[in-house]
């Protein structure tokens, strides 16, 4: 029998909730870090995830008899990037105080854009949050 390996990568966000994986409107769940491993019959398949309103396209993939499929979920964006950007901003306003109006301009552009980011995640980038792949093992 074939089998489909689904492996979620490890992010900040949303690591204390296990994301949802659909397969032929069947439900899995996966938790942070984790791997699950389901046997499959051969054919065409759909397969999506979601997270909290978070989704991800359906996707038809076909499986063979004996092969071995990996399929892996993760966020489009890289959190921790994000992390380090904010800690060196942090580390940037306490060491150069006497330059406020440039921090609170440079404050104000960094929250301008999170709202922005979180505008397009609640709306229109809901169903395209988090990024697949189906790879051949």
């Amino acid at each position: 029998m074939s089998k489909l390996l689904i492996k979620r990568k490890d992010t900040f966000i949303s690591f204390s909730e296990d994301y949802k994986v659909y397969i032929d409107k069947k439900e899995y769940q996966v938790g942070f870090g984790g791997v699950l491993e389901i046997d499959l019959d051969e054919g065409i398949h759909e397969i999506h995830a979601e997270v909290y309103w978070l989704k991800t396209q359906k996707t038809e993939f076909f499986i063979d008899k004996t092969q071995l499929l990996e399929f892996n979920i993760k966020p489009i964006m890289n959190q921790d990037k994000f992390i380090w950007i904010g800690l060196t901003l942090l580390i940037a306003l306490f060491l150069v105080q006497s330059h406020v109006q440039i921090l609170i301009s440079l404050g104000a552009f960094i929250g301008i854009g999170w709202l922005l980011l979180y505008g397009y995640i609640l709306t229109v980038g809901s169903k395209n949050f988090l990024r697949t792949s189906i790879d051949a093992i």
